[in-house]
């Protein structure tokens, strides 16, 4: 049986992920979606800090973190770091 939900006599489609506000919500709440697009966004980062480690100070490369890495990892981290650590664990180990 389906079911179908309206609003103002709107249907509304089931999809299998939505962005909203810069987060991926999946449909079934397990936050797969956003913490892939999450890691690609990061893993961009790996290789140009491995290359910088020897040209700049750690002081000089955790400012680099904090300017382009941090925000991306706590942008909605109360809502998508609630599943499971499987899930997570691509995100830990970056």
């Amino acid at each position: 049986m389906t079911h179908t939900l309206q609003i103002n006599g709107q249907v509304i489609q089931n999809v299998k992920c939505c962005k909203y506000l810069g987060i991926l919500i999946d449909n079934d709440l397990k936050w797969r979606d956003h913490i892939d697009y999450v890691y690609n966004k990061l893993i961009k980062f790996v290789s140009i800090f491995y290359k910088l480690r020897v040209k700049l100070s750690s002081s000089i490369l955790r400012m680099i973190y904090f300017a382009f890495v941090h925000s991306h990892f706590l942008y909605g981290v109360e809502v998508y770091a609630n599943t499971t650590a499987n899930h997570l664990s691509k995100l830990i180990i970056i």
